[in-house]
């Protein structure tokens, strides 16, 4: 189980973290506790624990959108895609080349089965 402080915590440390420590990350941010008022941080993070499944999260996220300019909303979205790519390494080279090359596999029905 991983343990994670709000109140200290980096973004470096978020990996692994779960929707209702992401939920409370936008909390922060769009209230200004504990650090400065950041909407567009605030919505990265809504929007992270959202795709985890935090149904609150979706709520706050979507009023929080109604406030922000739509190039606000796109950096939120590019930031959050960021974040992601870093937390989620690619697929190593070899994997995706034997993915690519794999031979296809087809179904063929025969009489009487």
């Amino acid at each position: 189980r991983l343990e994670f402080d709000c109140e200290t915590g980096s973004e470096e440390t978020t990996f692994g973290a779960t929707p209702d420590i992401l939920f409370e990350l936008g909390l922060k941010y769009s209230t200004g506790r504990d650090v400065d008022l950041d909407l567009v941080t605030a919505h990265k993070w809504f929007n992270l624990a959202a795709m985890q499944g935090h149904v609150e999260a979706r709520t706050y996220r979507k009023e929080l959108s109604m406030e922000m300019t739509q190039d606000q909303v796109a950096e939120a979205q590019r930031m959050a895609r960021e974040y992601l790519s870093r937390i989620s390494p690619p697929a190593p080279k070899a994997a995706v080349e034997a993915a690519s090359t794999a031979p296809l596999l087809r179904v063929v029905e025969t009489a009487g089965a």
